[in-house]
């Protein structure tokens, strides 16, 4: 994915969300909203945050500082398997949103959710 056009303000929305057996939803468990720029400046700002973006930056192309320039390319490629799991998160479906907006009318840049379940394997 390539930027369309500058950018040098962005907000990161962030949630993890326990689905029912029926699918519906039930409790937002997780839920994070941060400057993306303050975060890449200073990524010890939030320790989940940065525990999630070092782990998907090792096998991906993400942006490192800002502005993220026009053209710039960004590749997301990681295996869920090697993400760490905080204690917390319990052994269920999920949904995961996981948005970018910029601008003062927070114009969205990408919003994607991501299903699936989730299985703690005891070593």
């Amino acid at each position: 994915m390539a930027a369309m056009r500058d950018f040098n303000d962005i907000r990161m929305l962030v949630d993890y969300t326990v689905r029912a057996l029926n699918g519906t939803i039930q409790n937002k468990i997780f839920s994070r909203s941060i400057e993306f720029c303050q975060f890449l400046r200073r990524p010890n700002m939030d320790r989940m945050m940065k525990m999630f973006y070092i782990t998907i930056n090792r096998t991906s192309r993400l942006p490192n500082r800002c502005p993220i320039g026009k053209g710039q390319r960004s590749d997301l490629r990681f295996l869920p398997a090697t993400m760490p799991v905080p204690s917390f998160f319990p052994e269920t479906n999920f949904l995961a949103n996981v948005n970018f907006y910029t601008g003062l009318r927070q114009e969205p840049i990408l919003e994607s959710r991501w299903y699936g379940g989730l299985k703690k394997i005891h070593g």
